[in-house]
């Protein structure tokens, strides 16, 4: 995934980073890989949050997180810098009370949910 996928993001090709984020989706799904599909679900969260799907994009990094925390982190430090940035930007668009709502909802959905939210941005 890495930085083909940000970088199609930046530049706003929305629809090229949503098809790869699709792929490693799916393939780290397959493999069991649990911080893949985090990652992936956190790229998820900064397409929905760029295209104005602010309250999906909270939802999605709540069950990123969640998948995180169950196998004891393991993300690289430095994708912390991005998706904390877009939890602060996430937050600001929405109002702290909403945010925190969202991500609560998002920490106990299912894999297969969080999947399916991904894949309707």
């Amino acid at each position: 995934m890495g930085y083909s996928v940000l970088r199609a993001l930046r530049q706003g090709q929305k629809d090229l980073a949503r098809s790869l984020f699709d792929e490693s989706l799916t393939a780290y799904r397959e493999l069991h890989h649990k911080t893949g599909v985090a990652d992936c679900l956190i790229g998820f969260a900064g397409l929905a949050h760029v295209s104005g799907a602010t309250e999906t994009a909270a939802r999605l990094l709540g069950g990123a997180d969640a998948i995180l925390n169950s196998c004891n982190g393991g993300q690289d430090p430095a994708d912390w810098a991005e998706r904390d940035s877009d939890v602060v930007s996430i937050r600001y668009h929405l109002g702290a009370p909403t945010f925190t709502r969202l991500y609560a909802e998002g920490l106990v959905m299912s894999l297969e949910q969080l999947a399916l939210v991904a894949r309707q941005i």
